[in-house]
């Protein structure tokens, strides 16, 4: 069981990773659907967080958990405060003038 649960600890954490880094770039060239990637990516780091913590309850903490933990903090901002909770007229991140939309 333990193993299963860093697969989908492993495997959510970098879908995360992907999709949060695809956003925070769709959002700079003005996409309006970096909101739904964005959200997406809250998904799987909501997924690896609470997998993360079921490897938690069997294993001390590690420098790799206070890392990751920290990734989870720093995607929540992100989402709440720059994507403004899946709002796409109110994020932040979203460029209204973006150089590749006035081609």
């Amino acid at each position: 069981m333990h193993t299963i649960i860093v697969i989908i600890h492993v495997i959510a954490m970098m879908i995360s990773l992907g999709l949060m880094s695809t956003a925070v770039v769709m959002g700079l060239f003005g996409k309006q659907s970096a909101v739904n990637v964005a959200t997406l990516g809250l998904g799987a780091t909501a997924v690896g967080g609470v997998s993360g913590t079921f490897l938690l309850l069997g294993a001390p903490l590690t420098i790799q958990c206070a890392i990751l933990t920290a990734y989870l903090i720093g995607v929540t901002a992100l989402y709440v405060f720059g994507f403004a909770l899946g709002d796409a007229e109110n994020a932040r991140l979203i460029r209204k003038t973006s150089p590749i939309q006035n081609r």
